[in-house]
């Protein structure tokens, strides 16, 4: 006798069955085996692992890696480096002078830049300077033909005057202090000469007997 149709109560009742005996622990375990999923066991994880421990790299900083010389003096100080190591260079590997010379080149191209930006900044200041210089001199020039000035312009030319006077002031007083320190230091006490002083003098002083006899 065939089967071919079932009641919702019948359903029921086979169906719980059915699920019971089917949905064990068991079943469910070889489930998760068979689709790779495998239940939670971090020592058989750990076990399935090939691990190799890593040394972490060093940063570059600390390599020694040289750096790119930012003065005259750093320049100077990397190419002796560079000769000494050429000097000692017999079957060594040259990488060490290449990174040197890379940075030094590096340095060196940086203050080529710089320097090229600073003549061109002082050529526009030199430029400003002229043009103040102009008009500094269209106002005297103004002044002397009989013409008139505002008084803000009287101000500025005024003011003008005096920084150039304690200018010139200033630059006479570091005048007369230099030469005054150099008489001071470089003139001999006897004879007046540059180059000794009066202990290492080789002028012989002659007395008079009446000196003598004083």
């Amino acid at each position: 006798m065939q089967i071919t149709h079932i009641t919702k109560d019948d359903f029921f009742a086979a169906f719980l069955e059915a699920f019971n005996a089917s949905i064990t622990e068991k079943n469910i375990q070889a489930g998760f085996i068979a689709t790779s999923l495998i239940l939670y066991n971090p020592e058989s994880v750990i076990a399935c692992l090939d691990l190799k421990p890593i040394m972490p790299s060093l940063p570059i900083s600390c390599l020694g890696t040289p750096n790119s010389p930012q003065t005259a003096y750093k320049v100077n100080q990397q190419s002796t480096t560079i000769k000494n190591k050429i000097a000692r260079h017999q079957d060594s590997s040259p990488t060490h002078m290449y990174t040197v010379i890379d940075a030094q080149a590096q340095g060196m191209s940086k203050m080529a830049h710089e320097l090229v930006l600073l003549q061109a900044e002082l050529k526009d200041v030199r430029a400003a300077n002229e043009v103040l210089s102009k008009q500094r001199r269209a106002k005297k020039t103004r002044l002397r033909q009989g013409g008139s000035l505002s008084f803000q312009e009287a101000e500025d030319l005024l003011a003008e005057n005096e920084v150039d006077e304690q200018i010139k002031e200033e630059t006479r007083c570091n005048s007369r202090c230099t030469e005054g320190a150099e008489l001071r230091v470089q003139h001999c006490g006897i004879c007046s000469n540059t180059g000794h002083n009066a202990q290492t003098c080789q002028v012989v002083v002659v007395t008079s007997e009446e000196d003598d006899s004083e």
